[in-house]
């Protein structure tokens, strides 16, 4: 069923948007130092697979209807994502200051643990996703 629901949203716009926007919430909170003058998000690539789940098992269920559920996660499909920056360097008096565009991107070519996902009761819609440790983690 989960592997449906990825086909059915799988490189669709909606998806990266989404994706998007969430990435662009997290970033306008991140504080920068002075120099850095924009972050902005400049591609996403929501890679060539989805993530394996495997041994779901319930772990808690209350009367109101707050759910956690474990499972072992193991994702290789190579998702990418370049982040955007402008500096403002000073060089003195001579040279005055300038401004230098920077690209970092990864891409998560590996990510395998134990995680947990809690949705909390209704009325909320959120959903809380974690790792119980530290994953194995493959960036490039």
């Amino acid at each position: 069923m989960i592997g449906r629901l990825f086909l059915a949203i799988y490189k669709t716009p909606e998806l990266e948007e989404f994706i998007k926007s969430k990435l662009m919430k997290k970033i306008s909170r991140v504080k920068k130092p002075m120099f850095i003058t924009k972050l902005s998000l400049l591609k996403i690539d929501t890679g060539t697979a989805g993530p394996f789940i495997t041994n779901p098992r319930l772990k808690d269920l209350t009367v109101n209807g707050d759910c956690t559920v474990e499972a072992d996660v193991e994702y290789t499909g190579n998702f990418r994502l370049e982040v955007g920056a402008t500096a403002r360097i000073d060089l003195g008096k001579r040279l005055g200051a300038r401004e230098v565009e920077m690209v970092l991107a990864v891409t998560v070519k590996r990510v395998q643990g134990h995680a947990l996902a809690r949705l909390k009761p209704p009325p909320s819609n959120r959903i809380w996703f974690a790792f119980e440790k530290m994953p194995d983690l493959d960036l490039a």
